[in-house]
């Protein structure tokens, strides 16, 4: 059994070669493309990254409790698979080996006693329709014109135009680098305050008048 003593001696000690293979071998299992793939929820519709361990694809026809996904209102548009209400990038298969993508959180929730959908299933009254593709190619400032909501702060990642097949080291001295942060600002506001017209609250002198207790 060691002890304190002897682990602190070889603390500055070379790492095996055994060590060292297993540490890369590690490494190359946890960047694998398939270790950080992702995938749709043909349930739900959203995006799930390999932090979902459970994400698996599940034959459609061995799904439990699968009747859940069965929309109450049908729509002339939705994506019916075998009656079930289904987002076509989560599944794959031919007609007769249908097989979804399903999530951790659709799977325990189909697992439950409580006869109804998933909280965030598209049968649960949550299908939108498809995106039209006249709003898929607007440009950001052209969502801006038509958008209900205007966020108040946009951080875009930008990088350098690739020519061919190398990088051109010239730009990355001048293009941005990092994340750039945009507030929206009371624009005109500031301007009536630098023109003069509009100026702070004046101070309220309160040597005269004592405070009012409430």
């Amino acid at each position: 059994m060691s002890t304190v003593s002897d682990k602190f001696a070889r603390f500055l000690d070379l790492p095996s070669k055994t060590d060292v293979d297993a540490t890369y071998k590690a490494f190359y299992k946890a960047t694998t493309a398939a270790s950080i793939s992702s995938g749709v929820c043909g349930i739900r519709a959203r995006e799930c990254g390999p932090l979902d361990k459970r994400f698996t694809s599940y034959p459609l026809a061995n799904l439990p409790n699968s009747h859940r996904l069965i929309p109450s209102k049908p729509h002339h548009l939705h994506d019916l698979y075998d009656g079930k209400l289904l987002e076509p990038a989560g599944v794959e298969g031919d007609v007769q080996n249908l097989k979804v993508n399903i999530c951790s959180t659709c799977a325990d929730n189909l697992l439950k006693e409580k006869d109804v959908p998933p909280q965030f299933a598209l049968a649960n009254n949550l299908w939108i329709g498809r995106v039209p593709w006249q709003l898929q190619v607007l440009t950001f400032l052209e969502q801006l014109l038509i958008s209900q909501i205007y966020p108040h702060i946009f951080v875009f990642k930008l990088f350098p135009k690739k020519i061919g097949d190398v990088w051109d080291l010239s730009h990355l001295r001048c293009a941005m680098r990092g994340n750039v942060t945009l507030y929206a600002m009371d624009t005109q506001g500031v301007a009536s305050m630098v023109e003069g017209k509009f100026m702070r609250r004046p101070k309220v002198d309160t040597k005269d008048k004592p405070p009012q207790r409430l």
